[in-house]
């Protein structure tokens, strides 16, 4: 039994052995057990709803994840349930993002995968191409060009649309490419010159350009991932200016929580109890952004351009372009299919643009009896705790004791054992040769004996401690020591 105490509240946890429980615990019952101490006192006490477990769909959580990052639990009823990230998911990394192309690289560069603390391997890209890519002009572009009410106009400010009787939709330039700013003009399938390396971007001819990066291909997809890698290109020569980053698929979800603390009166609201998950588990929404401008400030608004969508900031993974956002409201628009808009902080005027995120969805069920990973009782087992000992029944026992001498036990057992000895207890000797390994260090200091050890030592042991590898062996030994010159 632990006491807590909770706004106030004192809570008694009961530990239960796992397989004893018979029937089901409900919250509101009052439960008894006769007491340890007076077998005719009963103890009794109401149940309460805690947070019992937890469910995590993968298919909505966000990636890239810290286990430091922090969880937090919101419910219609209870308080004081923590959690934390108890491990992540390992993915795949098949796509590197060109942040800023630089200027003198050419097609074929390696880039250079830093997996240090990714648990990832394999990963292997190159330049796929510079001095490429063709634009749409100005103008062509969704959302650039329309026809706007007048002003004073009921409805005004707004696009004119057509009548429902004609279709529903705005009125738009006529033969509109409807192209987004990150589209480009590409050959059609089939005409791309087979050299080994997927694209079908149109480039300038070489040496007309300034040699920056324009598309990044993976020549071997990365993979077992639970942090993206660190992606550089060379600096050699006149190459200098481009950043890449690696973009993953099921790279550091959360795939476990530890339930820290269960809290108290975790209850579902709606009665009778419904089956829908009423406790949350709150994680940040990570971003993969690109072309970040500067910096954000902790706890600022942020908004999106074109969605309206807002979340507070919380923190920049710099060294992979990943910002990290809280309490998201509407949906933003990222992705090359949804034109990766650009968000803007209030306060600082940051900005930057969403390649990529999703949503997390992390639920907790409450109820009265939940299951752990179990506690320790005791310090068995724990082999830095300072009160176990390792016993072997003879020399590693509470009842033995050894003599450091520079004598063999031989010399002083039988005195010892009629003088001092304790009855029950064994003893044992131990030949501390310490004084001996010193006088031959300091050999030459010893009075009397010094010249004659040292002569002994150079002169007759020589090189016959050396190796072949380290030097030849003194051949002759009794001369001194051998000058291989």
């Amino acid at each position: 039994v632990t006491s807590y105490f909770y706004g106030g509240e004192q809570v008694y946890e009961l530990v239960i052995s796992t397989g004893s429980v018979d029937g089901t615990f409900v919250t509101g019952h009052t439960i008894t057990a006769t007491s340890n101490v007076d077998p005719d006192l009963t103890v009794y006490g109401k149940l309460i709803s805690i947070v019992t477990e937890y469910d995590i769909p993968n298919s909505t959580s966000s990636q890239y994840y810290d286990i430091t990052d922090p969880l937090t639990v919101t419910a219609d009823n209870g308080s004081d349930a923590s959690v934390k990230i108890d491990s992540l998911t390992s993915g795949d990394v098949n796509t590197i993002i060109v942040d800023a192309g630089g200027s003198g690289y050419e097609t074929g560069d390696e880039v250079t995968v830093n997996n240090t603390n990714t648990n990832g391997a394999a990963l292997a890209a190159q330049v796929a191409l510079v001095n490429g890519s063709i634009s749409p002009e100005a103008g062509d572009l969704v959302g650039e060009w329309g026809i706007e009410l007048e002003t004073a106009t009921t409805g005004a400010p707004g696009d004119i649309e057509l009548e429902t009787a004609t279709g529903i939709g705005l009125i738009k330039q006529e033969e509109a490419y409807d192209m987004l700013a990150i589209d480009h003009i590409v050959l059609e399938d089939f005409t791309v010159f087979s050299d080994g390396i997927l694209g079908n971007k149109i480039a300038q001819e070489s040496g007309t350009g300034n040699g920056d990066v324009t598309d990044i291909v993976v020549t071997t997809f990365g993979c077992g991932y639970t942090k993206l890698p660190l992606l550089t290109l060379p600096t050699t020569g006149s190459r200098t200016g481009a950043t890449i980053y690696a973009k993953g698929l099921n790279v550091g979800k959360i795939r476990d929580v530890t339930i820290l603390d269960a809290g108290a009166h975790y209850t579902d609201a709606t009665f009778p109890r419904s089956d829908d998950y009423k406790v949350t588990i709150n994680a940040y929404t990570n971003f993969l952004c690109t072309d970040i401008s500067d910096g954000f400030t902790l706890n600022e608004t942020v908004t999106g351009g074109t969605s309206g969508a807002t979340g507070v900031y919380k923190a920049t993974n710099a060294a992979r372009n990943i910002i990290k956002l809280d309490t998201i409201i509407g949906t933003f628009s990222a992705g090359p299919d949804k034109s990766g808009e650009t968000i803007t902080g209030s306060n600082s005027g940051t900005t930057a643009i969403l390649d990529s995120y999703e949503i997390p969805s992390l639920k907790a069920d409450d109820g009265v009896l939940g299951e752990t990973s179990g506690r320790f009782l005791n310090e068995d087992g724990f082999i830095d705790e300072k009160t176990k000992k390792i016993q072997d029944s003879y020399y590693y026992q509470d009842f033995s004791y050894v003599v450091k001498t520079s004598n063999s036990i031989n010399t002083w057992r039988d005195q010892l054992l009629a003088s001092v000895h304790p009855a029950g207890w064994a003893v044992f000797g131990q030949v501390d040769i310490a004084t001996a390994v010193q006088s031959i260090a300091n050999i030459t200091s010893i009075i009397g004996l010094g010249p004659l050890f040292k002569i002994i030592y150079t002169m007759l042991l020589g090189r016959r401690l050396g190796t072949e590898e380290q030097l030849p062996i003194n051949p002759n030994p009794a001369v001194g020591i051998h000058d291989p010159a």
